[in-house]
């Protein structure tokens, strides 16, 4: 069998598309992985690529008319360093869909003697279709990686893989490809990097897959049995133990924080204490049973919970899911993100030191770990935190078993300025909230929306404000401002500033990376202010997770809550105001879960619900009381008493 990698559209500039289904670094790490093994293997490898010229007379019409991408020589029609070609794997160009366009693709196949194709790239209903197609018409036997290619069109591409599977082509995932082809498996490697130096590499982590999950579900279901049976006490004081634990490694978390994550070392204090609270509160106020007048309520555990957690509050929130859910008598799988590694380790390592590592089994991965996870019958109910775009598609898998789902989607909050309070202090304050921790927070305000009276005058004291920010060092108490979590999403909110400026918006502040050669190595982006934007915009409509800000006016109160809801997310909504009648209104109107009046970044209590509206919250809300909600299943049992 002599096999070929086609790698169709693997550009800058596809893989940049903001509405792409599958997370660029997850395809990328797909990709990777599949062409590791095809260099392992001596595939031969051809990189088919658009490639526009610089004066786009070989453009598609349709993009001559909505604009040309890909254009040879720039960044944007090259493929990622971890894609690039290397010596020996030519480069197939062509203008429209098929790779088999450009004649050189079926004379090097043939001279080849290549029988099989494997295809990976974008977009599947397009490009990646078209490609496979033609190979199929041309005698060759056709293989698509399924979880290698992506597409912005969600409908078209399922419909592509359904149609075509087991017609012009094989439809599979890598794994089984490898196995297919009875070629030997490369194990896959991420690398975790230092966000505020990109070429300092704290771990190779071994990204975990089918074979591991069914181990550590093993593990857990053995495990299911012990913890069924101890007591609600007895629960809380093995967990009572784990917060001492946890309580007098607090500096250990924090610096852990500080390096991995570079988060700033005074909101790495407010994650660690804001998750020992949630601990405590979770330790202290379980309950499993309850009375009723003619017999009792009872809260069972599911079995096995899924817990995927993000890399941006990875100590505060994976404690937090962890605690409720041993509580109530779960046992848990655990996917953090693979950039909080040596945290997520650090904390497995505590629960071991406590006696409760087995009721919890640790996972590492990506996108397709995540999904396995998430397809596995033995999984009872899935909490997660993360994108909305990731959140909707938990929901239709969950809905299929159907296993409950608590689902945390982010938030593109707005804050509501009124004449009466564009002052200094709240100017101050909302800086504060829109930039700690570069905005990579779910809570951080993302929208201004401003009296129109007032609003040139409090954009320029938010600009005076964002001048006397600090960015530099997480570990020292002055900085306030420190990297992106990765040259991903640098490159990322560059590419949507760029647009936004190309639409007509105007940058304030900021919209570039940091000029000092002390930030250079990192994921640096200076804190940015957008004004003059559409609110039908894209970069106004969605949550981008970075430090980025934009202002919009609004003629009175009743506009600025019209915008303030004008968006899918609804996650927090905040109003500053002394008018009681217009805070009213607000209160009535505002379509968030959580709701501030005079403060932009309130303290969230541990024993109050988090959660969001719309496409900001899915299920039950997090922490207080709702924990037991989520992690029981109730049962009522009624009770017979003759007189």
């Amino acid at each position: 069998m002599n096999i070929a990698l086609l790698l169709v559209d693997v550009q800058e500039d596809f893989l940049s598309h903001p509405k792409l289904l599958q997370e660029k670094s997850a395809l990328i790490n797909n990709i990777s992985s599949l062409l590791q093994t095809a260099r392992k293997n001596s595939w031969n490898i051809f990189h088919v690529q658009t490639l526009i010229d610089a004066d786009a007379k070989n453009a598609m019409p349709h993009w001559k008319k909505n604009g040309a991408k890909c254009y040879e020589g720039t960044v944007g029609a090259t493929a990622p360093k971890e894609l690039a070609p290397k010596d020996g794997e030519p480069i197939i160009s062509k203008q429209f869909y098929s790779g088999f366009e450009n004649t050189k693709l079926s004379a090097a196949l043939n001279s080849q003697e290549i029988d099989t194709v494997v295809i990976c790239g974008i977009h599947t209903h397009a490009c990646v279709r078209a490609t496979a197609l033609d190979a199929y018409a041309r005698g060759f036997k056709v293989i698509i990686a399924k979880e290698a290619v992506a597409s912005y069109d969600k409908e078209h591409a399922e419909m592509t893989l359904q149609w075509i599977d087991n017609k012009a082509a094989e439809c599979i995932n890598t794994e089984d490809i490898v196995a297919k082809l009875s070629l030997k498996k490369e194990a896959k490697i991420w690398l975790q990097r230092n966000p505020a130096d990109w070429n300092e590499i704290f771990s190779e982590v071994p990204v975990q897959g089918k074979d591991e999950i069914a181990q550590v579900i093993d593990k857990l279901n053995a495990s299911v049995q012990k913890i069924k049976i101890l007591t609600m006490e007895q629960k809380k004081q093995m967990l009572i133990k784990w917060h001492q634990y946890l309580l007098l490694n607090r500096q250990v978390w924090i610096d852990l924080l500080v390096k991995e994550m570079a988060k700033p070392i005074k909101d790495a204090r407010s994650e660690v204490d804001y998750g020992l609270g949630l601990v405590q509160y979770a330790c202290e106020n379980g309950y499993d049973e309850e009375a009723l007048s003619n017999g009792i309520v009872r809260y069972k555990p599911h079995g096995i919970v899924g817990l995927l957690t993000p890399w941006n509050n990875p100590f505060a929130i994976a404690i937090g899911k962890i605690t409720p859910a041993l509580i109530y008598g779960n046992c848990i799988i655990w996917k953090p993100a693979l950039s909080a590694y040596g945290i997520s380790k650090k904390i497995y390592e505590s629960l071991s030191e406590c006696g409760l590592d087995e009721f919890v089994g640790l996972i590492f991965g990506d996108a397709a770990t995540g999904k396995i996870i998430l397809n596995n019958k033995n999984i009872k109910a899935i909490s997660f935190t993360g994108s909305v775009k990731v959140g909707k598609e938990l929901a239709q898998v969950c809905g299929t078993f159907p296993k409950p789902l608590q689902a945390e989607m982010g938030g593109n909050n707005a804050a509501i300025i009124l004449a009466d309070m564009a002052n200094e202090k709240v100017a101050k304050e909302l800086v504060g909230a829109m930039f700690s921790f570069s905005g990579q927070r779910c809570t951080a305000i993302r929208r201004v929306i401003v009296e129109e009276s007032v609003i040139e005058e409090f954009t320029n004291l938010l600009c005076r404000e964002v001048q006397k920010l600090k960015s530099g060092d997480p570990s020292e108490e002055e900085t306030q401002i420190g990297p992106l979590n990765s040259k991903e999403q640098q490159t990322y909110l560059l590419k949507m500033i760029d647009e936004a400026k190309e639409n007509g918006a105007q940058i304030a502040i900021g919209g570039k990376i940091p000029s000092e050669n002390t930030l250079s190595d990192g994921c640096w982006l200076e804190p940015t202010i957008i004004t003059e934007v559409s609110v039908e915009s894209f970069i106004y409509q969605n949550e981008l997770f970075g430090p980025v800000v934009v202002i919009v006016k609004a003629k009175d109160i009743y506009e600025a809550i019209a915008l303030h809801n004008n968006v899918e997310h609804g996650l927090l909504g905040a109003l500053f105001t002394s008018s009681k009648k217009a805070q009213k209104l607000f209160l009535d109107e505002a379509q968030a879960g959580i709701i501030s009046i005079n403060q932009a970044r309130p303290q969230f209590s541990v024993s109050g619900p988090f959660n969001g509206w719309k496409a900001s919250g899915f299920g039950t809300a997090e922490h207080g009381r709702w924990n037991m909600d989520f992690y029981t299943q109730v049962q009522t049992i009624y009770t017979y008493n003759p007189a």
